[in-house]
């Protein structure tokens, strides 16, 4: 019984370098960037409070704002929050789907915000 706790606990600290997160860097320090990595990195109520304190829409975010070259929707959605890119995406005058085929994994990832 030892042992199976012991493989269990061996098994599980080997899965933790896997788990760690995705760091977003600010390149600036305009308003759009920080939009940028709070719908990456936000939950929904904290990114509503992040619109609000923006003094902009959700509508004239998701249509005027631009992460990495990409609509902050898809940008969120990249980053795996999924939340935030459903609100973001369903505010877009155009609907694009992307599939995102890669992953990143322990990344340290640059975001440079436009407007």
């Amino acid at each position: 019984m030892k042992v199976l706790a012991i493989l269990a606990l061996g098994t599980s600290l080997t899965a933790l370098p896997a788990l760690a997160e995705t760091q977003y860097v600010a390149a600036d320090n305009s308003l759009a960037t920080h939009l940028c990595i709070d719908a990456a990195t936000k939950t929904p109520i904290a990114m509503l409070m992040s619109v609000k304190d923006s003094g902009l829409g959700y509508r004239f975010i998701a249509n005027s704002v631009r992460c990495n070259d990409q609509a902050i929707g898809h940008f969120a959605a990249q980053a795996g929050n999924d939340r935030i890119a459903h609100q973001l995406l369903r505010r877009m005058n155009h609907r694009v789907e992307i599939t995102d085929v890669t992953a990143f994994n322990n990344a340290v990832i640059e975001v440079r915000g436009q407007q």
